[in-house]
């Protein structure tokens, strides 16, 4: 399998403060945010270019680079580095990525001293970025609740009654519309491209509600399913709640779908 990055891709790509962001927003993003990390709106933001097209002035007269985008719903803008370990920092991001990089492909981790010689920073700030990136690792979206847009949609797992043995107890005929496989939910979270698989009883209102709140904060979650009456009777709970209708032929809406057909980054099951 072709390695993803390398010391010689990165500088290829990182020429400019600019790049940095373009890279750290297809990461996090895929390119561009789909919901408002305020509020959790999808669909209603806009990028803010600046007047000569590639920097902007900060509080202080310098330039920067910094690409700012703004939520149509509460107004409120925001970077790729929102909410995140970047979140109000004076370094480079083009270092931070950098550094990142070398902390993840070293076999033994790097130490500060080492890290301050490379990247022309001081000792107190290598020992600070590095405990960041630590701190990072041990979070999970992976350990608070996620907010935003998130897909939902269920299936079950388990070989077909035909190719079951015939003296099989399971292989006996079963009343219409049950099914003795073991159901599964997915939840695509959108915003972090992370998807959690998690196995339920049944798939009611009754089971499909903890299973979502063990991953989200309903008060912040933009809730896209299909029309099942499970997730109509649990809608209330979610800040919003669209879905399309599988027996009109409708299987997506804009950015909703209601079946997981989105690519995840992240796969994270819990049996």
């Amino acid at each position: 399998m072709k390695q993803e990055f390398s010391i010689p891709k990165l500088s290829r790509e990182l020429r400019s403060e600019l790049d940095a962001y373009v890279l750290l927003e297809d990461l996090r993003w895929g390119g561009a945010p789909e919901s408002c990390p305020k509020c959790g709106a999808v669909g209603r933001r806009y990028f803010l270019n600046p007047a000569n097209g590639a920097s902007r002035k900060t509080r202080t007269g310098e330039d920067s680079e910094r690409r700012i985008w703004k939520c149509g719903h509460c107004r409120k803008k925001y970077s790729v580095l929102t909410d995140t370990i970047f979140h109000g920092t004076k370094i480079s991001i083009r270092t931070w990525l950098l550094v990142m990089f070398e902390f993840c492909a070293s076999k033994n981790s790097i130490s500060a001293w080492e890290t301050s010689r490379k990247y022309e920073v001081t000792n107190q700030t290598a020992w600070h970025m590095l405990h960041r990136i630590r701190e990072a690792m041990k979070m999970e979206p992976v350990s608070g609740l996620l907010g935003g847009a998130v897909q939902v949609d269920e299936t079950w797992i388990g070989g077909a009654p035909k190719n079951r043995h015939r003296s099989d107890p399971r292989e006996q005929p079963r009343p219409y519309g049950t099914t003795d496989k073991q159901p599964i939910v997915s939840l695509v979270h959108y915003e972090s491209r992370s998807v959690r698989s998690k196995v339920v009883a049944d798939v009611t209102a009754k089971s499909l509600l903890p299973a979502i709140r063990e991953v989200m904060d309903p008060k912040r979650t933009h809730l896209h399913t299909d029309s099942a009456r499970a997730y109509q009777q649990i809608a209330g709970e979610f800040a919003v709640h669209e879905y399309v209708n599988h027996s009109a032929g409708e299987y997506a809406r804009g950015n909703v779908e209601g079946r997981l057909t989105y690519k995840p980054m992240v796969a994270k099951v819990d049996f």
